[in-house]
């Protein structure tokens, strides 16, 4: 299923994530390195796991992320095979909603408990 390009939102194919630990060296003596999840190009993070308590922090949107004067250790690349398609959920949310075999699926809590949500409902009435 090929999602339609003219919806609202960004058609995204392919997605890659890079799963990157960060090795900078600090002057300071406690350290504030994490893991970070991160777009192909490292320009985008959406989420980090805390180094102290290895606890997992996910933004609504992607965020800005400058590498300048920043080590990186690629820990992992993930690339989603399924043709995906971002929306922009009714809070400014950010969610996802793949396409794996001809059934549908979103990265929304409603989506997870209940197996449908106004997204997908959303993206059938369109078609």
């Amino acid at each position: 299923m090929m999602f339609p390009q003219t919806m609202s939102g960004r058609f995204t194919k392919g997605l890659t994530l890079i799963i990157a630990k960060e090795v900078s060296l600090w002057s300071e003596s406690y350290d504030l390195n994490h893991i970070y999840i991160l777009n192909d190009t490292m320009s985008k993070v959406y989420g980090y796991v805390r180094n102290r308590d290895l606890s997992l922090n996910m933004f609504k949107q992607p965020r800005d992320f400058n590498t300048k004067y920043r080590k990186f250790e690629v820990l992992e690349k993930i690339k989603e095979e399924s043709d995906s398609i971002e929306v922009i959920g009714s809070t400014g949310t950010i969610y996802y909603i793949t396409s794996d075999k001809g059934k549908l699926s979103c990265s929304c809590t409603g989506f997870k408990y209940h197996g449908i949500c106004k997204h997908i409902k959303g993206l059938k009435n369109y078609e």
